[in-house]
């Protein structure tokens, strides 16, 4: 009897998620031409900027859950304090 476990990344899910991951880098390259005045003062173009960050930031935790999930490894515990984006020092309200 052999121990040896047989492990099966959904290739096809990681190639989707990685396509999406770069179109939305793209999206933001073109957003980060705008001024932070603009950045600031526009809620649709903040607004888009957060929707294409939460959207990567997705993207990059099912890649991370698949290959967890096919490779059967421990799942990492949780951050229980995050750090609140104006918490940041890249935050715009802290860049003046």
């Amino acid at each position: 009897m052999s121990h040896e476990r047989s492990f099966s990344i959904e290739k096809s899910l990681i190639t989707t998620k990685l396509s999406k991951l770069r179109e939305y880098q793209r999206f933001l390259k073109e957003l980060q031409a705008t001024s932070i005045e603009d950045f600031t003062s526009d809620f649709k173009i903040r607004g888009a900027v957060e929707r294409y960050l939460q959207v990567s930031i997705e993207c990059i935790v099912d890649i991370g859950n698949e290959i967890i999930s096919s490779l059967q490894l421990q799942r990492p515990a949780l951050q229980r304090h995050p750090i609140h984006p104006s918490q940041s020092r890249n935050h715009p309200q802290n860049l003046r």
